[in-house]
């Protein structure tokens, strides 16, 4: 298969580095060019762009990174959550910097703006550049992408998957996961239902034969680029041989890709603590939709011993542990066995404990404290001289006050959420929902009619999906249809709603509706 997402390796050669210090030479912020496709936060925001020019394939970035940063043509391009003041650099051979962006005149970075850093590196150091050939997604892939995804909405697999191919082919990495996802038959529990006999199910028409061979390598490029989707498809197939030799150890590292981008599922297979659901044979993982902190990952961060060492003891004098709890704001106090105060740095906490803490607490104005063991994140004790990170899920209130939205910009943000198996998408979506958004009318009242990351309420659900179909949406219709049939087993209810759907040019509808008129003919009923 043709590899348009290929990323070659930055191979370092012979070098002599002196012990000098990078020099960070100018900063400039400005806006982003066009074309960027910009991660998210948490709380759905769009981050910041950071690009330095470095040749350097050793760098290290620390701060509110989300993801992993890239190294493309000399260039780091490193994506940071919004109003961010911090970076700290760590470049090898020379001591880190931490750079406080108010000291070259950026107050902070707003959101979807790009900040750019010069800077002179310590002579010596030769490296080969090897081209990657990732380029940007351009405006016209991300139209073709979009297309595509409209389509598949409809679950219109056939038409959509040659849109899809149209975008993979110009470089979208979103294009090449929805691919795999596609050779993949996202249908397939259904149809084992379908051959079992089981009536009233639906399957859309594929454009092509399930394939999990070529699922992966899809999967891989979209992961290879940085999709977070595509890098827990990645792991899931290297952990259950699907598609490639299993290989377990490297299905965790591309879990440890997608939690770092906030996939709570992906958090959950290597340790994290969230709850899990299961729906007709699909496993998603939620964390909590109530306006609370929860915890999602601790890690021990083997790269940064030295912020220990050297760093504070305890009472015995012994070498303290160090959490850096990754949250972007100040005011936060934390409790338990802390030793001195917490310092706010690089939008994150260094919080320091003695060896063999259990546990910890997190207190922030207006929210709910949250006092957690760690054990609850697969780790029994802290170890004196160790680092950890720990990511927390943010209430999504916390950097949204008083801003108002339109409707398509919450129902997006919803949908962002739901990319990471974090069910704060349901906060979201019931803002979307609010203003009558007909999708998120939709995804909302399933998520209520199948206790989906909600506390499952038939009346609230039914009544959620039958405004959007009123409001044009035939799928939502063909949800009614199937939940009455299926769940209700009620066939007379099922109907209308299936006439509906088809009347709305719903296709599954209109086979539904098509099939049982052919049924009732049969009997005399039509």
């Amino acid at each position: 298969m043709k590899k348009i997402l290929l990323l070659a390796l930055i191979l370092a050669v012979a070098s002599t580095v002196r012990a000098q210090q990078l020099k960070i030479t100018d900063v400039s912020a400005s806006a982003a060019p066009a074309g960027v496709e910009f991660p998210t936060d948490l709380n759905g925001n769009k981050c910041a762009l950071v690009e330095i020019a470095l040749q350097s394939d050793n760098v290290v970035f620390e701060g509110n990174v989300i993801g992993t940063p890239a190294h493309q043509g000399g260039v780091y391009r490193i994506y940071l959550t919004p109003n961010s003041r911090y970076l700290n650099i760590k470049y090898p051979g020379g001591e880190p910097i931490l750079m406080k962006f108010s000291d070259y005149g950026v107050t902070k970075l707003p959101s979807g703006s790009l900040l750019t850093i010069v800077a002179e590196e310590p002579s010596g150091n030769l490296v080969e550049e090897l081209d990657n050939g990732m380029d940007e997604v351009s405006d016209e892939a991300e139209q073709l992408y979009e297309k595509g995804a409209g389509l598949m909405m409809a679950n219109d697999y056939v038409n959509a998957y040659t849109y899809f191919l149209q975008a993979y082919e110009k470089g979208h990495p979103k294009a090449a996961y929805q691919l795999g996802f596609i050779y993949s038959d996202p249908y397939h529990t259904l149809r084992k239902m379908k051959g079992l006999g089981v009536g009233g199910v639906t399957i859309p028409d594929s454009p092509v034969k399930r394939d999990m061979t070529n699922a992966y390598e899809y999967y891989r490029e979209g992961a290879e680029a940085g999709y977070v989707l595509a890098q827990f498809a990645v792991g899931e197939c290297l952990e259950k041989g699907n598609g490639v030799k299993k290989n377990k150890d490297e299905a965790r590292i591309w879990y440890e890709k997608a939690a770092a981008q906030g996939h709570l599922q992906a958090q959950d297979k290597i340790g994290g603590n969230v709850k899990k659901e299961r729906t007709l044979g699909i496993v998603t993982s939620y964390g909590s939709s109530d306006n609370e902190f929860i915890p999602s990952s601790l890690s021990c961060d083997a790269s940064d011993l030295s912020a220990v060492t050297g760093g504070r003891k305890d009472k015995n004098g012994q070498y303290c542990a160090l959490v850096k709890v990754m949250l972007p704001f100040e005011g936060v106090t934390f409790g338990g066995d802390t030793i001195g105060m917490a310092e706010f740095r690089t939008n994150e906490y260094w919080v320091y404990f003695p060896q063999g803490t259990k546990g910890m607490e997190i207190y922030y104005k207006d929210f709910k404290p949250l006092k957690f063991n760690f054990k609850t994140l697969d780790v029994a004790s802290l170890v004196g001289k160790n680092s950890y990170v720990l990511r927390l899920s943010f209430p999504i209130d916390l950097l949204q006050e008083g801003v108002e939205l339109s409707a398509e910009e919450y129902y997006n943000i919803g949908i962002g959420y739901m990319e990471r198996r974090d069910n704060q998408h349901v906060r979201w979506m019931s803002k979307a929902a609010e203003l009558d958004h007909p999708q998120a009318l939709f995804q909302l009242g399933t998520c209520y009619l199948y206790g989906n990351g909600v506390k499952k309420d038939k009346v609230k659900g039914v009544a959620m999906l039958e405004k959007a179909a009123n409001l044009g949406l035939g799928e939502s219709a063909h949800q009614l249809g199937f939940y009455y049939e299926m769940i209700e087993r009620s066939k007379k209810k099922a109907q209308p709603w299936y006439d509906k759907a088809a009347e709305l040019g719903y296709n599954g509808g209109k086979a539904q509706k098509a099939k049982n008129r052919k049924m009732g003919s049969l009997f005399g009923v039509f």
